[in-house]
């Protein structure tokens, strides 16, 4: 009986190929030499490149809207009133979420800052929940001290259906912004 375990020939092939050193021919040292060094800081700003949803841009462009796109890829539409001599701001949120087999994308716009360790006014809360539950198309909602207008959209909606969503939360939001603060600031 062998004393020794049996190894394929093709194993110890294997083995010896790996264990020797191998040589690189003028070509590659070459190649080597011309690589280009890719600086760590612009290639993680590249792989976090957004982009925004084509869908969302079909839409918008379909509706005739003027629009700019944000460094995280969200739309912005401003809706001038120029006969009272006001602006709105509205973000399109590029970036959806799911609900079961549903996709959804939030529509919104800025109504009012607060300080938000005091917390909002308890009557101004109750008012914006009261309105919200009577809103045919979106909400009011408050975070980190801004009071937001948002509707919530299919995210196939079409685009009358996102150009509904951008005149009511910034009709919404304005009026609010309007009554509060009597100024123009958002």
């Amino acid at each position: 009986m062998n004393p020794f375990p049996r190894i394929s020939l093709s194993l110890l092939a294997g083995a010896l190929l790996f264990a020797l050193p191998h040589s690189r021919s003028a070509a590659q040292d070459t190649q080597a030499e011309d690589a280009v060094e890719i600086d760590p800081a612009a290639a993680e700003k590249a792989a976090k490149k957004v982009v925004t949803d084509s869908r969302l841009l079909t839409a918008v462009e379909a509706e005739g809207l003027k629009f700019s796109v944000a460094s995280n890829g969200n739309l912005e539409v401003l809706i001038d009133y120029s006969e009272e001599s006001r602006t709105q701001q509205v973000y399109l949120q590029s970036k959806t979420f799911r609900y079961d087999d549903n996709e959804f994308r939030d529509v919104y716009s800025i109504a009012y800052r607060f300080d938000a360790a005091a917390g909002l006014e308890p009557a101004l809360a109750q008012r914006l929940l009261e309105a919200s539950n009577s809103f045919t198309l979106g909400f009011w909602a408050t975070q980190e001290g801004t009071v937001y207008c948002i509707v919530r959209l299919p995210a196939r909606a079409t685009p009358s259906q996102v150009r509904d969503a951008i005149m009511f939360v910034a009709a919404e939001a304005d009026e609010l912004e309007k009554e509060l603060l009597g100024s123009d600031e958002f």
